[in-house]
């Protein structure tokens, strides 16, 4: 007589079930950082909707104090790691707040003046700009299946954001120029920060560099006109600030700065490619509108280049 066997069905609670789902996507570099671009992307529409009501500076200065504050609640039990950095590490870590400081005051108040898919397609070429400073400061060579990638990859965005509302026209001018200024920002902490992970835990090197970033920016604050009283503030913007200070810097930039650990830095960088997509795609979907034949095509181009540039 065959024996019938009672399996007893597996359960987990809700704090497990998380628990496995980071743990995955820290074995799978790769899944993290498509997740980390879902969140960037997802800032640049809540960022341009934020300072349409409420001044930029108000904005960047309320981001930098709220992800102070976590980083320093999360790493306080690390506190030994802060007292650890050598001396001589000090003007890099500087130089690294500065570096942040100025990209994401541009990166905001930029995206006053002009429109989330053009913001997402000059991000797109921070790896162009990177692998550019990493060959003339380190002198880094890139094989041809890691430009042909890197190319590759930039094509498929700006086709996607041409399709959809990318828009160089005079009145997006001033906007425009600030995002690039801020790419280029982001693509100097990028190269600021490989030296920095590589000799200390990549989650100290972001608190740190953001505390900098926050000192900083409460020293020259006073100085800086703005238009909104803190009390005008309302529930439902605090609600997207809170998002820009802890979805789109704390969770953001410390899985940039652990992937950077990992990674060489144009094989991090490669994946802001995806921005232009998944902001369209967001944009899309805010709108009620469906991608395009081009939409795809092009789509489908930059997660080739993206591929490519991981062969190289």
């Amino acid at each position: 007589m065959q024996k019938v066997l009672f399996v007893r069905p597996i359960t987990i609670s809700f704090r497990e079930g998380l628990f496995l789902l980071v743990l995955i996507f820290i074995m799978n570099i790769y899944l993290l950082l498509i997740f980390l671009q879902v969140v960037v992307s997802l800032s640049h529409i809540i960022v341009r909707a934020t300072v349409q009501s409420i001044d930029p500076n108000i904005v960047s200065l309320l981001r930098l104090g709220i992800a102070t504050i976590v980083f320093a609640v999360w790493q306080y039990p690390k506190r030994a790691e802060f007292m650890a950095i050598e001396r001589a590490d000090y003007k890099h870590f500087i130089l690294l707040g500065i570096f942040n400081l100025v990209g994401q005051m541009l990166f905001i108040g930029g995206l006053r003046y002009t429109i989330p898919p053009n913001a997402a397609l000059l991000y797109a070429l921070t790896p162009a700009v990177v692998f550019c400073m990493s060959a003339l400061l380190f002198g880094e060579r890139g094989s041809r299946l890691k430009i042909m990638g890197l190319a590759i990859a930039f094509l498929g965005a700006g086709l996607v954001l041409f399709d959809r509302g990318a828009d160089l026209r005079a009145e997006y001018f001033i906007g425009n120029i600030m995002e690039a200024g801020g790419m280029l920002m982001w693509s100097c902490f990028t190269i600021a920060s490989r030296r920095l992970v590589a000799k200390y835990n990549p989650f100290t090197t972001t608190a740190v560099a953001m505390f900098v970033s926050f000192a900083l920016l409460l020293v020259v604050f006073p100085f800086i006109p703005t238009t909104t009283s803190f009390t005008d503030i309302t529930l439902t913007q605090w609600g997207g600030i809170s998002y820009i200070a802890i979805g789109a810097t704390v969770v953001s930039f410390s899985l940039y700065n652990y992937a950077l650990s990992r990674l060489e830095a144009s094989k991090v960088t490669v994946f802001n490619n995806l921005q232009p997509i998944l902001t369209t795609l967001f944009t899309i979907a805010v709108f009620g509108q469906y991608p395009s034949e081009l939409f795809v095509i092009g789509g489908i181009i930059a997660l080739v280049g993206v591929v490519v540039t991981q062969r190289g």
